[in-house]
């Protein structure tokens, strides 16, 4: 004699079952969005790891215009010497008050 289950029992089994499977799919849902997100993430590194790069030169920049020997210099342009060693005459000159560094692209003319 075989004892058969109760319909609602099958039919509870069935619907955790679904559940189941529902809550798998959305994970995998879940995984595959942010596997595209990684994959265009990736894409955009490697544009900027490709990328030609820029050479650069730290120089130091005048925070004032400055006149020297005739010549004037406006707020912004590249010292006409190093504040660090200074010529005769042009000593007194402060980091962050009259000059600062600065990475500027240097930019050269190819022949």
């Amino acid at each position: 004699m075989s004892r058969e289950r109760p319909a609602s029992t099958d039919a509870m089994r069935l619907d955790e079952m679904s559940r189941e499977i529902d809550a798998l799919r959305a994970g995998i849902a879940e995984r595959d969005a942010r596997i595209a997100a990684l994959s265009e993430e990736l894409a955009l590194n490697k544009a900027v790891v490709d990328a030609p790069k820029v050479a650069g030169e730290s120089v130091y920049v005048l925070r004032t215009k400055l006149r020297l020997n005739g010549i004037d210099y406006p707020k912004g342009a590249e010292m006409p010497f190093d504040p660090k060693s200074p010529p005769d005459g042009c000593t007194g000159y402060v980091e962050g008050v009259h000059y600062d560094r600065a990475r500027i692209v240097v930019r050269h003319a190819h022949n």
